[in-house]
C-alpha cells in the first residue's frame, strides 16, 4: 500500500509539463556529476539552523574555517519571501536596479554573483555565501534606504529586514548566530575566548576620554522620564546600571565578565576605579564600543517610550548568551 507522501509526490510529478520533468531532470544529473568531481570542495563540518522572520535558515561552518549561508538561507534572511526555480539568478536580480547597485561595492556585487560551491553533511552540492556577504549587503541596503532609493514594496522589505539584522550582527557577533546554530562553538579550541579577549581587553588602562556622547544619556533620561542637566556630570547610580545592561553586556562573550575582574568595584565607595572603557584595546575594543554605543543611541532616539526601545534591542542585539527569536513581523 503506498504511503501519502508517496501518493503526492506521484501527483506532483503527473502535473509536470514534459519541459518541467526533463529540466528537474538535467539538474539531477549535473548536480550529482558535480558532486562526484567534487573532490576539493570545501565540505560543512557543523550544520544548524536559524529561524528569522517564519523561515527557517539552515546555517553551516566549512573545514577551511568559512561560515555559510545557503542561497535560499540568504534570500530568506533578507525577506524575500517565497521560491524561485534559481535561487541566485534571484538574487543577482534584487541588486540588478541601477539605482540599488549604485550603493554595492564592486567587490561585494562580484561576491554575490559568485557564489560558494560546497558539499553538505549529507554530501549534497550546495551554494552559498559567506556571512561577511550578508553583513555587506545588509549595510548596503541600509545606505540605500537612507537616500529613500528603496522604492517598491519588496524592496523595502529588504530595507527593513537588513536594518534588523544589521543591530543583530556585527563582524563578530553574526559568527557566534550560526556558530551557536550548529554547535561549532561547542567544538572550538579552548582559547577561543582568549583570542576574543586578546582583541577586545588591554593589558593596561589607557587614559580617559570622552567615549558615551551626550545624546547617549540624554535619550535614556528622556526614555527613563527624568529631567537631562547637559551641565551636569553627575550621572544617578541606574545610568551605570543601565549602561551596563545595554552596552557592555552584549559586546562580545566573556568581555563584561574581564572587564569586571580587572576593573572591581572599590569596598570604600562601591565605585570603580576607572571606566570600563579605559580597559579596552584601542584598535579593537574601543571602535567596537563607539559603533555599539552609536546603535543603541539611533534605536533609542527612534523610540518614544523606554519599553518599545528594549524590546527592539533585545530583538536586535540580545544579552551574550540569550537566546531571543527574531519576529520581523510584529510591527
Amino acid at each position: 500500500m503506498k504511503s501519502p507522501q508517496s501518493k503526492g509526490g506521484a501527483a506532483r510529478a503527473a502535473a509536470l509539463t514534459r519541459e518541467q520533468r526533463s529540466e528537474i531532470a538535467r539538474k539531477g544529473a549535473l548536480a550529482k556529476k558535480a558532486v562526484a568531481e567534487a573532490g576539493d570542495l570545501p565540505k560543512a563540518t557543523h550544520a544548524g539552523e536559524r529561524e528569522v522572520g517564519g523561515y527557517v535558515i539552515p546555517v553551516h561552518n566549512l573545514d577551511d574555517g568559512r561560515r555559510v549561508l545557503s542561497e535560499r538561507a540568504f534570500l530568506a534572511a533578507i525577506g524575500a519571501k517565497g521560491r524561485g526555480s534559481s535561487s541566485g539568478h534571484r538574487l543577482t536580480r534584487i541588486v540588478a536596479d541601477p539605482i540599488i547597485k549604485s550603493f554595492f561595492s564592486k567587490k561585494l556585487l562580484v561576491d554575490i554573483g559568485r557564489p560558494i560551491a560546497f558539499l553538505s553533511l549529507t554530501n549534497v552540492l550546495t551554494n552559498g555565501y559567506e556571512d561577511e556577504v550578508l553583513h555587506e549587503f545588509c549595510i548596503s541596503m541600509l545606505k540605500a534606504k537612507g537616500a529613500r532609493a528603496l522604492t517598491t514594496e519588496a524592496q523595502i522589505r529588504y530595507g527593513e529586514y537588513c536594518e534588523a539584522l544589521v543591530f543583530a550582527f556585527s563582524r563578530l557577533g553574526i559568527a557566534a548566530w550560526i556558530d551557536e546554530a550548529t554547535g561549532f562553538q561547542r567544538d572550538r579550541a579552548r582559547d577561543a575566548l582568549h583570542q576574543i579577549l586578546d582583541k577586545y581587553i588591554a593589558d593596561h588602562w589607557a587614559k580617559w576620554s570622552k567615549t558615551f556622547p551626550d545624546e547617549f544619556y540624554e535619550n535614556i533620561y528622556r526614555l527613563k522620564g527624568h529631567k537631562y542637566d547637559p551641565d551636569s556630570a553627575a550621572r544617578p547610580g541606574f545610568i551605570g546600571r543601565l549602561t551596563t545592561d545595554i552596552v557592555y553586556a552584549r559586546l562580545a562573550p566573556g568581555v563584561l565578565e574581564e572587564l569586571q575582574r580587572k576593573n572591581p568595584v572599590m569596598d570604600e565607595t562601591r565605585r570603580r576605579q576607572r571606566k570600563h572603557h579605559q580597559w579596552l584595546t584601542r584598535d579593537f575594543g574601543h571602535p567596537k564600543l563607539k559603533e555599539h554605543i552609536g546603535n543603541v543611541t539611533f534605536m533609542m532616539k527612534g523610540a518614544a517610550k523606554w519599553e518599545t526601545f528594549y524590546r527592539n534591542l533585545q530583538r536586535a542585539a540580545p544579552r551574550l548568551h540569550e537566546t531571543t527569536p527574531f519576529d520581523f513581523g510584529e510591527d
